[in-house]
Protein backbone atom coordinates (compact mmCIF):
# COMPACT_ATOMS: atom_id res chain seq x y z
CA UNK A 1 0.00 0.00 0.00
CA UNK A 2 1.49 3.36 -0.89
CA UNK A 3 1.85 6.04 1.68
CA UNK A 4 -0.72 8.15 0.37
CA UNK A 5 -3.18 5.60 0.87
CA UNK A 6 -1.59 4.85 4.57
CA UNK A 7 -1.98 8.84 5.28
CA UNK A 8 -5.37 8.91 4.53
CA UNK A 9 -6.35 5.82 6.59
CA UNK A 10 -4.60 7.63 9.57
CA UNK A 11 -6.66 10.58 9.26
CA UNK A 12 -9.55 8.98 8.39
CA UNK A 13 -8.99 7.30 11.77
CA UNK A 14 -9.60 10.26 13.98
CA UNK A 15 -13.04 11.50 14.81
CA UNK A 16 -13.78 14.03 12.78
CA UNK A 17 -12.64 12.19 10.04
CA UNK A 18 -10.62 12.96 6.81
CA UNK A 19 -11.58 15.63 4.05
CA UNK A 20 -9.69 15.34 1.07
CA UNK A 21 -8.41 19.01 1.59
CA UNK A 22 -6.80 17.72 4.91
CA UNK A 23 -3.86 16.63 2.75
CA UNK A 24 -2.42 19.99 1.53
CA UNK A 25 0.58 18.17 -0.08
CA UNK A 26 -1.71 16.54 -3.09
CA UNK A 27 -4.61 17.72 -5.19
CA UNK A 28 -7.96 17.14 -3.82
CA UNK A 29 -8.99 15.40 -6.60
CA UNK A 30 -6.02 12.70 -6.42
CA UNK A 31 -6.77 12.61 -2.64
CA UNK A 32 -10.11 11.76 -3.29
CA UNK A 33 -9.79 9.47 -6.17
CA UNK A 34 -7.57 7.33 -3.73
CA UNK A 35 -9.52 7.57 -0.95
CA UNK A 36 -12.60 6.19 -2.77
CA UNK A 37 -10.93 3.32 -4.06
CA UNK A 38 -10.56 2.51 -0.58
CA UNK A 39 -14.46 2.71 0.10
CA UNK A 40 -14.43 0.29 -2.89
CA UNK A 41 -12.13 -1.60 -0.82
CA UNK A 42 -14.39 -1.57 2.01
CA UNK A 43 -11.72 -0.08 4.05
CA UNK A 44 -13.25 3.61 4.46
CA UNK A 45 -16.37 4.50 4.93
CA UNK A 46 -18.04 8.18 3.02
CA UNK A 47 -20.19 10.80 4.67
CA UNK A 48 -21.90 13.23 2.19
CA UNK A 49 -22.48 16.06 4.42
CA UNK A 50 -23.26 18.65 1.51
CA UNK A 51 -23.51 19.44 -1.70
CA UNK A 52 -19.70 19.67 -2.04
CA UNK A 53 -18.46 18.38 1.10
CA UNK A 54 -17.74 14.67 1.53
CA UNK A 55 -15.62 13.32 4.74
CA UNK A 56 -14.11 9.61 4.67
CA UNK A 57 -14.20 7.24 7.92
CA UNK A 58 -12.81 4.50 9.01
CA UNK A 59 -15.45 3.51 11.48
CA UNK A 60 -19.28 3.37 9.90
CA UNK A 61 -21.08 4.43 12.92
CA UNK A 62 -18.83 7.51 12.82
CA UNK A 63 -19.92 8.23 9.34
CA UNK A 64 -23.21 7.55 9.49
CA UNK A 65 -23.08 9.91 12.97
CA UNK A 66 -21.48 12.51 10.72
CA UNK A 67 -23.93 12.60 8.09
CA UNK A 68 -27.03 12.27 10.45
CA UNK A 69 -25.33 15.66 11.92
CA UNK A 70 -25.20 17.30 8.62
CA UNK A 71 -28.66 16.60 7.45
CA UNK A 72 -29.69 17.54 11.14
CA UNK A 73 -28.24 21.19 11.43
CA UNK A 74 -29.26 21.71 6.78
CA UNK A 75 -32.87 21.18 8.35
CA UNK A 76 -32.50 23.01 11.01
CA UNK A 77 -31.27 26.07 9.21
CA UNK A 78 -34.13 25.65 6.53
CA UNK A 79 -36.80 25.77 9.42
CA UNK A 80 -35.07 29.17 10.50
CA UNK A 81 -34.87 30.44 7.16
CA UNK A 82 -38.51 29.77 6.79
CA UNK A 83 -39.64 31.62 10.49
CA UNK A 84 -37.76 34.57 9.28
CA UNK A 85 -39.24 35.25 6.20
CA UNK A 86 -42.96 34.89 7.89
CA UNK A 87 -42.06 36.79 10.89
CA UNK A 88 -44.09 40.22 10.66
CA UNK A 89 -45.41 42.03 13.28
CA UNK A 90 -48.84 42.55 12.14
CA UNK A 91 -51.28 40.01 11.06
CA UNK A 92 -51.67 39.38 6.81
CA UNK A 93 -55.28 40.81 6.99
CA UNK A 94 -54.39 43.71 9.17
CA UNK A 95 -55.82 47.01 7.65
CA UNK A 96 -53.00 49.78 6.54
CA UNK A 97 -52.81 52.67 9.21
CA UNK A 98 -53.54 55.83 7.71
CA UNK A 99 -54.27 59.23 9.75
CA UNK A 100 -52.70 63.22 9.39
CA UNK A 101 -48.95 62.51 9.23
CA UNK A 102 -49.64 59.66 6.39
CA UNK A 103 -47.98 61.05 2.86
CA UNK A 104 -48.72 60.08 -0.54
CA UNK A 105 -46.10 60.39 -2.78
CA UNK A 106 -47.76 60.46 -7.21
CA UNK A 107 -44.78 60.16 -9.33
CA UNK A 108 -45.76 60.74 -13.23
CA UNK A 109 -45.01 57.04 -15.43
CA UNK A 110 -41.82 57.10 -16.68
CA UNK A 111 -41.51 57.01 -20.80
CA UNK A 112 -41.27 54.39 -22.99
CA UNK A 113 -37.46 52.70 -23.29
CA UNK A 114 -38.83 51.00 -26.42
CA UNK A 115 -40.40 52.97 -29.49
CA UNK A 116 -41.41 50.65 -32.93
CA UNK A 117 -38.52 51.20 -35.97
CA UNK A 118 -39.30 50.62 -39.33
CA UNK A 119 -35.89 50.17 -40.71
CA UNK A 120 -34.95 49.76 -44.47
CA UNK A 121 -34.29 46.37 -45.79
CA UNK A 122 -30.63 46.69 -44.61
CA UNK A 123 -30.61 44.70 -41.72
CA UNK A 124 -33.06 42.38 -42.14
CA UNK A 125 -36.15 43.83 -42.57
CA UNK A 126 -38.52 45.19 -40.46
CA UNK A 127 -37.01 45.63 -36.80
CA UNK A 128 -39.60 46.07 -34.07
CA UNK A 129 -39.02 47.24 -30.38
CA UNK A 130 -35.09 48.33 -30.89
CA UNK A 131 -33.91 50.66 -28.40
CA UNK A 132 -33.41 54.35 -29.38
CA UNK A 133 -31.52 55.75 -27.23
Amino acid sequence: MSDLKQRILELSARPNGMAAKDIADYRTTYVRNLANELVADGKLYKAKLGAKQVMFFTNRELAIAAQRKAEAAAAAQTQTQAVRRTSAAWAPDAKGVINKKTKFTLCPTPPLRFKAVDTPNIFGGNQRGRVTG
